[in-house]
């Protein structure tokens, strides 16, 4: 049997999961602190959401308290600041106010989401257990099974400063927390034992190549790429085509492997000037790639001659065919869809010929009394009774 080994930088990630954001979407707050309370353990991290606003009110049982985006905001700032611990056994705090309890790690990044849910927003916490502390290493594994099973929730505290407000019409007091004024903290309890609107929605996990004594022998890869690797040694086809680009792709986008590397390994000569300013196009389009970005302006281009051409077509139409009826017939007739104005002028002269207009505009004539100029001078068995002799 083939082994390898690897450095697990988390573990867990789940389909329970709501997944909408990776744990490094929410920064980690303070690094020195957060380095020293750590140091080289392994960050065994999940981030939880509370909804805001006055569709997820929390409840305390005996109150109904509408968490604000200002609530939100004073809290995440002060965790940024100064982290908040975690307890692993719910609100073990709270037992004893006298007494400091051990906690299972911290709150090391917090962040409001203000777009969330139409702008209600959601606060948003990464939080980090202890890979060796207080609770044995077997604790904490079935904590992450747990949280990978979506059977835990997380369940928010603090000391709050509060708005109240008093509607006259239907005599209630309506309570809003508007400040988090200290002792920010994280209770893992049971997935229904929380008193706010909030979920453990998201987790990750990577791994450092090593060999069998613990010695980091590579960059951090994605875990997907394990069941390859093993192909590759046992002589199998490996990865499809679309499999490697899209591995190639989550290695460049995690920054595993640069485009440089890329391009050098498939034998494409790039300049580093090119390269450069390649680099620099990626970092001002963001989250957009290159494609994309290049796909929009040519449509966007590509639509703009396609009006253009249009209006063109149709101010010239109106400007041949004046009688209403003639300009909506010619405008169903006139099929071209690009071309300059001498392409244009063209189709509408042969549109002039055309028999069925050439008929309209005759029956027209007739019907204001008059005779067509390829009548005149014929004699008189030619002429009808009521026929003019205008020349058109």
């Amino acid at each position: 049997m083939s082994k390898k080994y690897g450095i697990f930088k988390t573990v867990f990630k789940s389909a329970h999961l709501q997944n909408d954001i990776s744990v490094d979407d929410v920064p980690v707050g303070n690094a020195s602190k957060v380095t020293t309370l750590f140091a080289d353990q392994t960050p065994y991290e999940f981030v939880n959401q509370i909804l805001l606003g006055e569709k997820h009110k929390a409840s305390e049982g005996w109150n109904d308290v509408t968490l604000t985006q200002a609530w939100a905001k004073s809290f995440a700032d002060k965790v940024n600041a100064n982290l908040g611990p975690i307890y692993l056994q719910g609100h073990e705090d709270a037992q004893n106010g006298a007494m400091r309890q051990i906690p299972a790690g911290y709150i090391v990044g917090a962040k409001l989401d203000e777009s969330y849910e139409d702008g209600a927003g959601r606060l948003l916490l990464r939080n980090r257990l202890y890979a060796k502390g207080k609770f044995s290493q077997e604790i904490i594994e079935q904590t992450l099974n747990e949280v990978n099973a979506g059977v835990l929730n997380t369940s928010t505290g603090d000391y709050q400063r509060r708005e109240y407000r008093y509607d006259e019409q239907t005599d209630t007091i309506e309570s809003f927390a508007i400040e988090s004024v200290k002792n920010q903290t994280n209770a893992i309890v049971e997935y229904d034992m929380n008193a706010s609107d909030a979920s453990i929605i998201t987790s990750n996990f990577k791994y450092v190549p090593c060999d069998e004594q613990g010695n980091e022998i590579g960059k951090p890869i994605d875990c997907t790429s394990i069941r390859g690797d093993f192909k590759d040694e046992q002589g199998d086809k490996g990865m499809t085509k679309e499999e490697l680009l899209a591995q190639v792709k989550a290695m460049n986008k995690a920054g595993t492997c640069t485009s440089e590397e890329i391009a050098t390994a498939i034998g494409i000569n790039i300049t580093d000037a090119k390269m450069k300013a390649i680099e620099e196009v990626e970092a001002m389009l963001g989250d957009v790639t290159i494609k994309e970005f290049v796909t929009t302006a040519l449509k966007s281009r590509k639509d703009e001659s396609a009006a253009k051409f249009a209006t063109t077509v149709d101010t010239k139409l109106k400007a041949v065919f004046t009688d209403e009826l003639e300009y909506e017939v010619a405008t169903s007739m006139f099929k071209l869809t690009e071309g300059d104005d001498a392409t244009v002028d063209a189709e509408i002269a042969v549109l002039k010929t055309h028999k069925a207009l050439v008929g309209m505009r005759n029956r027209a004539l007739e019907a204001m009394n008059h005779t067509p100029s390829g009548f005149v001078g014929d004699d008189d068995t030619n002429k009808s009774q009521n026929s003019g002799m205008m020349e058109a």
